[in-house]
């Protein structure tokens, strides 16, 4: 009886008074591939926004209700990508390539070579090398920011502020040493 009841309310797996998502998210998946086909180079700012309208898309069409917990996480894991990416641009990298140069040295002197730094120059005994913003790790440290971010999503810490901050705070020092090493 309970099955023929959930039969006559649903027709191919959305309830009958949410057909409207399924041609809500058929719209969005068009726009996606509109995007995707038009788009002729990779840093058009809508190519950002193409995961957020995918995900909405997909779970639309797999009936998912929009005021759920799984549409909310869904959302919220598809702006990690535009959160990156306006972080990453946002971000001063004066500041970070001078942390670099300076984190970078210290390992240098660790190894037995001596060398300082100013702002964005590290000064050795043989050569002079110059830190690039591309190259003090911005993009890695938006990466592991976002990557935390999304890890709590999945996986929801019940033990407060303390535990949420300490896994960022570790992620993006994590990143920040990774990319020091890479440059010594």
């Amino acid at each position: 009886w309970l099955s023929d009841v959930q039969e006559q309310r649903c027709v191919g797996g959305v309830p009958k008074g949410r057909r409207w998502m399924r041609w809500l998210g058929l719209m969005a998946l068009g726009w996606c591939l509109m995007v995707l086909s038009f788009a002729t180079r990779f840093y058009d700012p809508l190519i950002v926004l193409i995961p957020l309208v995918c995900f909405i898309g997909i779970a639309l069409l797999e009936g998912v209700s929009p005021r759920s917990r799984t549409m909310r996480d869904l959302i919220l894991i598809a702006c990690l990508l535009p959160l990156q990416h306006e972080l990453a641009t946002s971000l001063p990298t004066e500041g970070i390539v001078s942390l670099t140069g300076k984190f970078s040295c210290v390992g240098l002197w660790g190894i037995g070579k001596q060398c300082y730094a100013e702002r964005d120059v590290m000064v050795m005994m043989t050569k002079i090398l110059h830190i690039d913003p591309p190259c003090a790790g911005v993009d890695t440290l938006c990466l592991a920011f976002t990557s935390s971010l999304m890890f709590l999503v999945l996986f929801p810490i019940r033990r407060g502020w303390l535990a949420l901050v300490a896994l960022i705070g570790a992620s993006v020092s994590i990143a920040f040493f990774v990319n020091v090493a890479r440059v010594v």
